[in-house]
């Protein structure tokens, strides 16, 4: 059994609340063209026994995967259809086509195909399949995978011409499933080229049994056999089986063809004695050969409906215009003309691939491309009487009747949902000529939030101007400055603000009604202006009632959207563990949509990073950055260089923290991402203050251009803690008292809870550094009560021993706080034995001295220099030992004298000394 993300074997609906439903197609009823999927074809009948490689087969059940790999018309399909109709085990099979390539409807057929093989997943899984909500494959697989374990007898399941399967995110997943199958289960894989999955790992574990074209060949002992079976003719001469070897190379459907191209000559030895086998295409001449031998009647049926990849009569009739359809498909069967039953009834089948495909051609030679589009015309208004609304849209893509195709697309409502296979949702789109598209401009819309979903940003700017532009040509003008206001949100999540603020100004004339979707746009847009600015308190109402509102209609730029952006907000007002909540259900939701996703992943692993959990906030960081680097979201790119950069610091990786901060630079400035790049800036500027390098603090200080006696501003926030960390460091702590209160009011009452925390936090420090204890340990005991709900440790431990020291001396003025203040000590690299320790010991030497003063604040750098000193080392000597600037010396000598208030180099020493501050170096 197997367990991820703790789960259980089969999860409770509290684990999935507000995911969404797979609906497989046994409980969801569905027609029986698509149940054909999931039954076994039956076996042929007279059929040449093939017993040594039926026996090769039995093999299956002592590997956990089979790949059956050849070429078109080596019998892939009838070996094992022969092969499961005498199997004893259990069995189930899936059909597949091309119509299988959203992961989505893949995996719900192969959910549906496994619960034929064993019942209780009807009572196991369905309940997991039906919650609410988007529900992760891979979820439902650790679920599906642990059942079949249950299982007591061997299942095997068959995807037959697996090479139809074309997703890469269905390949992905299929390697999970490959390698977490259950010993009971066994899979087989028939295709026509080696799938895409790591068939040399499982080939070297043992678990992998292939057959290949060589092993489906037929023997020249099988090839006379065959023809002796099917023509009365014994192949004595040796020259026409060399022949037949020479050329066909014991290929079945070209020995099949053979033999029905023979069946009704009177000189059949004549014809294979002179018959070389020399023409263009060996499979075309013989199927053509074939058809020729066919009455009218029997042509016309084959050539009108090889369009069709599955065949019923009532469907035929209606491409045909004929009323014996059901008689003439019994007919094909029996004549063996190519036509594989798909169910034990005989009411769906199929032509065989390659015999479709050269009767599709000689239709369209014939015929030209008119009469193929009325074919696939009338089979689009079968498909739409029967109900099947994906195959209706593809035949009228087929027919190119691309406004039919487009009219059918936008009854059918909001595409863009859970479990729609956007994948062809977007294919079809892409089909449409541009002049369809602006005549309906809803589906440009749909396609804009479908190219989002699967994080095709690159075609975004062309969807969204097609749809304003039909919007304004049919004169939907509150369409259209509903279409403006999504760009908008667009352009703020991509980070490209000031097209952001264009857009919604260009969208509000459009919006200034009172209905709903002007409402709700203006409402939407209020908000993202409300977040860009920090006011919390307004913004959180608005994307409150926007998530209610769309909770019934979970697509991106609705649930999705409004959930991680209620989450950020949360994060803002410090309720981190709400917020963390909030963050997980979108990755729940978004687990296989690429941009969503590598949104909140980068997001929660700063979540992670906050809470110390350095290994998992990586991970997600290098899920979201992968996603990211595929999609060239240059904002995500970016600021996933700066957050890696953070977490390296945390490590204390400093050298390639160093080197990441300047790769967010490059790529802010490359791409115009301004706040990116702003607090890039102040994240190089605390590293700098951190080591002592006051001169590039300083000049980072300059370049956000903010000054302690600013008005409090959000956009100024994060520079102005820098700049008071750095006058705190320069002895000027008062001045930082002075002035944080106004802005710790403004946080406030703007419901900035975490920024608030981090003032405060700073307030207690400068306080320490003017040796006011007890206000010091006021407000950290404050900053704790706030910060203590949300499990804020980076933000402690970031300001290193200051805060540690003072942590432990607020934990003995006041025991009834012991408890929290021993779990943020216990994160700290020093122990808290240690550091008190260090703490007594210091005390002792402050008493012997009698009338010491306290050490002063010297950054670490000074402390090195004030060392190396007292040691008798020059300016030269310590510039050369520290491998800095002789420049950088001076400076750092220049500050030590002004913090000890010495006017020289000797007097500092010996005030060092005298007050025992060396000793505690």
């Amino acid at each position: 059994m197997i367990n991820f993300n703790g789960l259980s074997p089969h999860p409770s609906s509290s684990d999935l609340a507000g995911v969404a439903s797979f609906s497989p197609p046994e409980r969801a009823g569905l027609h029986p063209l698509l149940r054909t999927k999931l039954a076994i074809p039956p076996r042929r009948p007279q059929l040449l026994d093939r017993q040594a490689l039926r026996q090769q087969l039995d093999e299956v059940n002592r590997h956990r995967l089979t790949v059956i790999s050849a070429p078109a018309g080596f019998g892939k399909t009838t070996l094992l259809a022969d092969w499961a109709s005498s199997f004893e085990g259990l069995i189930a099979w899936i059909s597949l086509d091309a119509t299988e390539n959203d992961p989505a409807s893949f995996w719900n057929y192969l959910i549906a195909a496994c619960q034929r093989l064993y019942p209780p997943l009807e009572h196991l899984i369905t309940p997991l399949l039906q919650s609410p909500g988007s529900l992760p494959i891979d979820t439902v697989l650790v679920s599906l995978v642990n059942t079949l374990a249950c299982s007591l007898s061997p299942l095997v399941l068959v995807l037959d011409d697996y090479h139809l399967i074309t997703s890469q995110k269905i390949h992905q997943d299929m390697i999970f499933f490959v390698e977490h199958l259950p010993a009971p289960m066994h899979l087989i894989i028939s295709t026509r080229s080696d799938p895409p999955l790591p068939l040399a790992r499982f080939r070297a574990r043992g678990s992998l049994y292939e057959l290949r074209a060589l092993d489906l060949r037929f023997s020249p002992e099988e090839t006379s056999l065959f023809l002796q079976q099917e023509l009365g003719v014994v192949l004595s001469e040796g020259g026409m089986l060399e022949v037949i070897e020479q050329h066909l190379e014991g290929w079945p459907a070209g020995l099949h063809l053979l033999a029905l191209s023979l069946k009704h000559r009177t000189d059949k030895l004549l014809w294979l004695s002179t018959w070389n086998g020399r023409h263009r295409h060996i499979s075309t001449y013989l199927i053509e050969e074939v058809l020729d031998q066919q009455s009218s009647e029997v042509q016309e049926f084959l050539l009108c409906t090889s369009f069709l990849p599955r065949l019923t009569g009532s469907l035929c009739n209606a491409v045909s215009g004929r009323s014996d359809g059901d008689r003439m498909l019994e007919y094909l069967e029996e004549a063996n003309l190519f036509t594989v039953a798909l169910d034990e009834d005989r009411s769906w089948y199929r032509y065989h691939h390659l015999f479709a495909e050269v009767l599709q051609h000689r239709q369209r030679k014939l015929t030209g491309t008119a009469h193929v589009a009325k074919i696939y015309r009338r089979a689009c208004a079968w498909y739409k009487q029967q109900g099947f609304f994906l195959e209706s849209v593809e035949a009228a893509m087929s027919a190119e009747d691309y406004d039919e195709a487009a009219i059918m697309l936008e009854q059918q409502g909001i595409p863009v949902t859970e479990g729609y296979p956007y994948e062809r949702f977007v294919s079809w789109i892409e089909r449409l000529p541009s002049a369809v598209l602006t005549r309906h401009p809803q589906l440009a819309m749909w396609y804009n939030s479908a190219l989002i979903m699967m994080g095709e940003l690159q075609k975004l700017d062309e969807a969204s101007q097609r749809a304003a532009q039909g919007f304004e040509e049919q004169g939907k003008l509150t369409r259209l400055g509903a279409t403006l206001a999504h760009q908008a949100v667009r352009c703020y999540w991509l980070g490209h603000t000031s097209s952001f603020f264009a857009y919604r100004e260009k969208a509000l004339p459009y919006l200034s009604g009172e209905a709903p979707v002007e409402k709700d746009a203006r409402s939407l847009m209020t908000g993202f202006v409300a977040l860009h600015t920090g006011q919390v308190q307004l913004a959180l109402p608005i994307f409150a009632e926007s998530l209610r509102v769309n909770e019934g209609i979970p697509n991106f730029s609705g649930f999705i959207s409004c959930k991680l952006r209620l989450a950020d907000l949360l994060r803002m007002q410090g309720k981190l563990q709400e917020a963390a909540r909030h963050y997980q259900q979108v990755i729940e939701r978004t687990r296989d949509l690429r941009f969503p996703a590598s949104e909140v992943l980068a997001r929660w692993s700063q979540v992670l990073l906050e809470w110390d959990q350095l290994s998992e906030a990586e991970a997600a960081l290098q899920q979201a950055l992968a996603s990211a680097q595929h999609m060239q979201h240059t904002k995500l790119l970016s600021l996933g260089a700066l957050y890696h950069a953070r977490l390296l610091l945390a490590r204390g990786e400093t050298v390639l923290a160093e080197q990441r901060l300047q790769e967010a630079f490059q790529l802010a400035c490359r791409y115009d991402h301004q706040e990116v790049y702003r607090e890039a800036l102040i994240e190089r500027a605390r590293v700098a203050l951190i080591q002592g390098d006051y001169v590039t603090t300083e000049h980072c200080l300059s370049a956000c251009a903010v000054q302690i006696d600013d008005a409090p501003a959000y956009a100024q926030e994060a520079a102005y803690l820098l700049l008071s960390r750095w006058l705190i460091a320069q002895g000027k702590a008062r001045l930082v008292l002075d002035h944080l209160p106004r802005w710790r009011q403004v946080a406030r009452e703007d419901g900035r809870g975490e920024r608030e925390i981090e003032m405060l936090l700073i307030q207690s420090l400068a306080y320490a550094a003017l040796q006011e204890r007890e206000q010091a340990l006021d407000a950290l005991a404050l900053t704790l009560h706030l910060a203590e709900p949300g499990g804020y440790l980076r933000l402690f431990l970031n300001e290193g021993q200051p805060v540690q020291c003072l942590l432990i001396q607020l934990g003995e003025r006041t025991p009834s706080q012991q408890p929290s203040v021993q779990r943020l000590l216990a994160h700290f690299p020093i122990s808290e034995q240690k550091a008190s320790a260090q703490k007594e010991l210091v005390e002792k030497k402050a008493l012997a001295a009698g009338s010491q003063k306290p050490l002063p604040l010297l950054s670490t750098r000074e402390k090195e220099i004030l060392r190396l000193i007292a040691a008798g080392a020059s300016n030269e000597d310590i510039a050369e030992q520290l491998v800095i600037a002789y420049s950088t010396v001076k400076r750092h000598v220049s500050n030590i004298l002004v913090k000890l208030s010495a006017t020289n180099r000797t007097q500092a020493v010996a005030l060092a000394r005298e007050q025992g501050w060396l000793c505690e170096m």
